[in-house]
């Protein structure tokens, strides 16, 4: 990856007063029935999952960063691979593109900016989960608190 876009991008978050979200230190797992949890754990697991949460969106958007700048690269790689074998005679464009393909640096390089997708895909779909999770956690919260305002009445 680029290191001067990651880096000027947190330059740019610590400069507008922000902090980099520290990475869960605590692992947790969703229980199998949130109804069987005291009010206290269930603040524990809303705690935990938020934090997963706010580390997921880092993530993507650092994915999102990694990718853009292999992306970048690779297009880079290929423009540079496709000025050099210009000499060449080719059938059609597509003929010269898959050969273009098969040079180990466009291969390295999309290699490189697949492997970033990947890693964007997986946290979008951690945060996604995470946020079900959070979302089901409030929700018993909120149930329990209109049970408990139901009986004072």
């Amino acid at each position: 990856m680029d290191i001067d876009t990651k880096a000027n991008a947190l330059a740019a978050i610590k400069k507008a007063g922000l902090v980099e979200p520290r990475k869960p230190s605590k692992e947790i797992s969703f229980p199998a029935d949130l109804t069987d949890l005291t009010s206290q754990e269930l603040g524990q697991v809303l705690t935990a999952y938020t934090g997963y949460l706010v580390y997921a969106e880092y993530l993507v958007a650092m994915a999102d960063i990694e990718h853009t700048s292999y992306a970048n690269k690779l297009e880079y790689v290929k423009s540079g691979e496709l000025l050099k074998d210009e000499v060449q005679e080719y059938r059609n464009v597509s003929e010269r593109n898959a050969c273009v393909e098969q040079n180990s640096d466009v291969r390295k390089a999309r290699t490189l900016a697949d492997g970033a997708k990947a890693k964007g895909s997986l946290a979008k779909a951690l945060l996604s989960g995470y946020d079900r999770i959070a979302y089901a956690v409030s929700r018993e919260i909120s149930r329990r608190q209109q049970e408990f305002d139901m009986t004072k009445r």
